[in-house]
């Protein structure tokens, strides 16, 4: 047996605990206190799932897209357009122009740039602030879309369109998807997807304006937002910090534990908490890899350090499983596990064998698979019997 066998496989166990982990970015939707209450407006115009108000419109193009008919879905998307611009359905008319831009090109490629001259004027007619900041989000950098938020802040004020809001993928990605129903309005939903794309570039209008939504004055000498997102802003800039210079990394552990410390006890707390245990587990295996099993100045061996440190994950991973529920669709324990791969049986063999190590390695020390799902371990599964028969892969979900 080699040396470190038992070591690498606690490390690989650890990390197997870190992914299984990554479900906690999910637990913002279960709150033990009162203060995340979110009062949902009644759904009174029936929309289909991209939020389309022209139902039998949109189910005719979507038919003339599975025949393959260009022409016919040209002519569709310009009587959406039409209908859309007279009812001031504003998905609607974007989506429509938007679609018309790529179906007439496909035709011909000599009419792309025509056409996407008359999207912009189609856009500047339409004249509503959410349309052309979402323009502005496909076609234009971030300085254009600040410039025109600032030029129009009460009109974004004024305004709620959360129809943009879910059809803004990497919001919805970096608010951990039920986050963004506690958008207020359209120019809240502008400073945070600014945020996600620039981070520097709307920092300090977050901060003023999550910090204006509090009711009474703030706590002495500490920053206070709003909750959750005030909260979530207040976790991403602690966790913002990417070096491995060690005083850098000192001073982000510091932040995260302010932040879990000041929402102890709230959902919130398991964002830093987790980032603290990941950060904990790369300090371990950067220990392994220069000095092996060799005990600290405590005299701690990182054998007993990663147990530790497993041992700590599991009670983290019970505390988020046991969080009050608050809604079945978004609760952890609801939530498929695509993160993690469970080993069976005993992780710890006393005396493992060199496959067994190889495949708790290889296993456990894959990528992140929530994020990189073609990196997860791939099961083989065989098409159609017959001569030119071939396997086909898909990953483990």
């Amino acid at each position: 047996m080699k040396p470190h066998h038992h070591l690498r496989i606690w490390a690989a166990a650890v990390l197997t605990m870190v992914l299984a982990c990554v479900g906690a970015d999910n637990v913002l939707s279960a709150n033990k206190s009162s203060d995340m209450k979110h009062k949902s407006s009644p759904q009174t115009i029936a929309t289909d799932s991209r939020g389309h108000v022209l139902l039998e419109e949109w189910a005719a193009f979507a038919t003339a897209q599975q025949k393959d008919r260009p022409a016919e879905q040209e002519k569709i998307l310009l009587d959406i357009k039409t209908k859309a611009r007279e009812r001031r359905l504003a998905w609607d008319f974007y989506d429509a122009a938007s679609q018309y831009v790529s179906v007439a090109a496909s035709r011909n490629w000599k009419v792309r740039q025509e056409k996407q001259a008359e999207l912009k004027k189609d856009i500047e007619e339409f004249d509503e602030p959410i349309v052309t900041f979402y323009y502005h989000m496909q076609n234009s950098g971030s300085s254009v879309m600040k410039s025109y938020l600032m030029s129009n802040r009460e009109k974004f004020l004024s305004s709620s369109n959360p129809v943009f809001w879910k059809n803004t993928p990497q919001l919805q990605s970096a608010l951990s998807g039920q986050l963004v129903k506690y958008l207020g309005n359209d120019y809240e939903y502008a400073l945070w997807t600014l945020y996600m794309m620039d981070r520097s570039i709307s920092r300090k209008e977050i901060k003023e304006y999550e910090a204006g939504k509090l009711v009474g004055p703030p706590t002495p000498g500490d920053q206070y937002f709003s909750y959750p997102l005030g909260a979530y802003f207040e976790y991403l800039e602690a966790e913002n910090t990417t070096s491995s210079d060690f005083r850098i990394l000192k001073e982000k552990k510091e932040a995260l534990q302010k932040v879990a410390e000041k929402y102890s006890g709230k959902a919130v707390s398991f964002y830093p908490r987790l980032s603290l245990l990941r950060l904990r587990f790369n300090d371990l295996t950067r220990r392994i890899s220069e000095k092996g099993d060799a005990a600290d100045e405590n005299g701690v061996t990182a054998e007993a350090e990663a147990k530790t440190l497993y041992e700590e994950l599991q009670k983290f991973e019970k505390r988020r499983k046991s969080f009050p529920e608050r809604s079945p669709r978004w609760h952890p324990r609801a939530l498929p596990n695509r993160s993690s791969i469970h080993l069976k049986g005993n992780p710890f063999p006393s005396a493992p064998t060199e496959t067994k190590l190889k495949y708790i390695l290889e296993i456990s020390l894959a990528p992140k698979c929530r994020y990189s799902p073609g990196a997860l371990p791939r099961r083989r599964i065989p098409r159609r019997s017959g001569p030119r028969a071939k396997s086909s892969m898909y990953p483990i979900l």
